[in-house]
């Protein structure tokens, strides 16, 4: 008898367990781009749907259990409970992957942040943006890309053009500029038409004008909000003994009432400033010795 009652106890409290899973609103949490919603609660399972980062799931979230039954878009499955957390408990920053915050701006309302990461042989970049709520409207990837010494990728919001978007740049397929509000590709410049190196510098102008510049790339290029290339620019100041003169290894980049104002560091004789006007044309220029 008491084992029969001890067993009838037992049941009720794992029914009472079972009955306090409601559905709650949960979100997409500590993955690099999405996780797999699963048929069954197996990661050897079928992946029914692939469910990006920061998207909301409706489940019945069980923190003791290695997968939670979720349903995404009219699809329902398992996704492990690692990947998921209660929405309202979600901040900005657990939606963004692990790595170095290369981009924190704001503008029309929306927040966007990229973070750089690397394995120590790759190196890739995460763009997302965020509502007032902290919602995230959308993310992009660019990348893998070998590492060097340099980085090969970077972010820049350009809050100052009519239609306000985000420039992500990678070096295998060049800059990108992404519709602030959807995260849509508007345009893209490729390498073959400006390689614009590692290490970028960027300054915009308030017609949302971009100058860009990097290591092993060209001095200052401007970039139209449209995408097109307007001009290249030359550090080269003259010449000797048949050699061209000219300042390296661009590293900052300003738009001054004076011009665009370069600054150049090899540690050697090409180091120092220049200062261009905003048509590409040298106006002066000084040695970091001076």
């Amino acid at each position: 008898m008491k084992r029969i009652l001890a067993a009838l106890i037992a049941l009720m409290l794992l029914s009472c367990a079972c009955c306090s899973l409601a559905e709650e609103s949960l979100r997409v949490v500590n993955c690099e781009s999405w996780v797999s919603l699963r048929s069954a609660p197996d990661t050897q399972a079928e992946r029914l749907a692939q469910v990006p980062l920061g998207a909301y799931v409706t489940g019945e979230y069980d923190p003791y259990a290695q997968f939670s039954h979720c349903s995404y878009e009219g699809v329902s499955g398992y996704i492990l409970n690692e990947y998921l957390a209660p929405a309202e408990e979600v901040q900005a920053e657990d939606l963004m992957p692990e790595g170095t915050v290369i981009l924190d701006g704001a503008a029309a309302s929306l927040r966007v942040q990229a973070v750089r990461s690397s394995d120590g042989y790759k190196e890739k970049l995460w763009v997302g943006c965020t509502d007032a709520d902290g919602a995230l409207l959308w993310s992009y990837s660019a990348g893998p890309v070998n590492m060097t010494e340099l980085d090969q990728t970077d972010a820049f919001l350009n809050s100052a053009a009519a239609e306000p978007f985000v420039a992500v740049y990678s070096s295998d397929c060049g800059l990108v500029a992404l519709d602030l509000q959807t995260g849509a590709e508007r345009w893209t410049l490729p390498n073959e038409v400006v390689n614009l190196g590692g290490s970028l510098s960027c300054a915009v102008g308030g017609d949302g004008t971009m100058y860009i510049g990097g290591y092993y790339g060209p001095d200052p290029v401007a970039i139209a909000p449209s995408g097109e290339l307007l001009w290249e620019s030359s550090s080269r100041y003259g010449e000797k003994d048949g050699y061209p003169l000219e300042f390296w290894w661009l590293y900052d980049l300003k738009v001054e009432d004076a011009g665009l104002a370069a600054t150049y560091d090899s540690g050697s004789e090409h180091a120092g400033s220049v200062l261009f006007g905003l048509d590409g044309r040298m106006l002066a220029y000084k040695f970091t010795d001076e």
